[in-house]
């Protein structure tokens, strides 16, 4: 299952003088959270193209996010402001990239996404998860406030998932004899092992057996063609969790939970060979 971006046909021109007699229109649904992350975004594509190692990279996917979201507000009908962002702080200094990425303005946060409307959850949503995925790439584990698993019927989708990409990978890893690609299977093990355990936990008496049997993932001989068919395998688990998000809309615990979960699987994906996209796991 996949969630597909929406946009909105219908402009509302917010800034038309008023009548007397007549009430101003209230602002467009998710139009604080649209613009609170509008400003992030533009904040977060300064510190990380000033950034070393993954910067430039999450600079495009940040770029392109703005792109998207003010396409989306301009349909609305509002006007951003050409100000600076309204952030509580900078996030640290110009290359403290992870920090900026964790520093949301007053609206952008998880527990105000989780208010808006399911027109523009899952796109507001991704970006959270790129935020988180961007923190790990920049060297230290996003914590995120106020966390609860999902529900279990989102944890058993998502172990649908994790499972067969938990196998997968053990296959790989099994055919690999260099102690530095050795080290780097061992560690994307021990992140996937984690999730299917809280997933697992989270799911209780609702999660299934694991099957007796999975596909096999295709043979490869060597580095690169080991990566290829990893991030293939890990893939699946960013598309899986973005299609939860509407199962968690309105509770901002539990989708804070799945951004955390979302986040980890974007910050896998990507680092074994996943393009990096602006709204990872969502179509258009």
């Amino acid at each position: 299952m996949t969630i597909t971006l929406a946009g909105c046909g219908v402009r509302l021109e917010r800034d038309a003088p008023g009548i007397p007699g007549l009430r101003t229109a209230a602002p467009p649904p998710d139009s604080a959270a649209l613009l609170a992350t509008l400003g992030d975004v533009r904040r977060l594509e300064r510190v990380a193209a000033a950034s070393a190692g993954w910067g430039p990279r999450l600079a495009a996917v940040h770029r392109a996010q703005e792109d998207r979201i003010s396409d989306v507000v301009a349909g609305l009908g509002v006007r951003p402001s050409s100000g600076p962002s309204s952030t509580r702080a900078d996030g640290g200094a110009v290359g403290d990239l992870a920090a900026a990425e964790m520093t949301f303005a007053t609206g952008a946060a998880p527990a105000d996404l989780a208010r808006t409307t399911a027109a523009h959850l899952p796109m507001l949503a991704a970006v959270a998860a790129t935020r988180g995925a961007a923190a790990t790439l920049a060297g230290h584990s996003p914590t995120w406030p106020n966390v609860t698993m999902p529900p279990a019927a989102v944890c058993v989708a998502l172990l649908a998932a994790v499972r067969p990409a938990v196998y997968g990978v053990e296959v790989v890893a099994a055919g690999v004899r260099a102690n530095a690609e050795r080290k780097a299977m061992r560690s994307l093990l021990k992140g996937l092992y984690a999730d299917r355990s809280r997933l697992e936990a989270a799911a209780g008496t609702s999660s299934p057996p694991p099957p007796l049997s999975y596909p096999l993932p295709p043979t490869a001989s060597t580095p690169q063609a080991r990566r290829q068919v990893v991030a293939g395998l890990l893939a699946p688990v960013v598309t899986t969790t973005a299609a939860q998000v509407i199962q968690v809309r309105g509770e901002a615990a539990p989708l804070t939970g799945l951004l955390d979960l979302w986040s980890g699987a974007v910050a896998r994906a990507w680092s074994w060979g996943v393009p990096p996209t602006p709204f990872p796991g969502l179509s258009g």
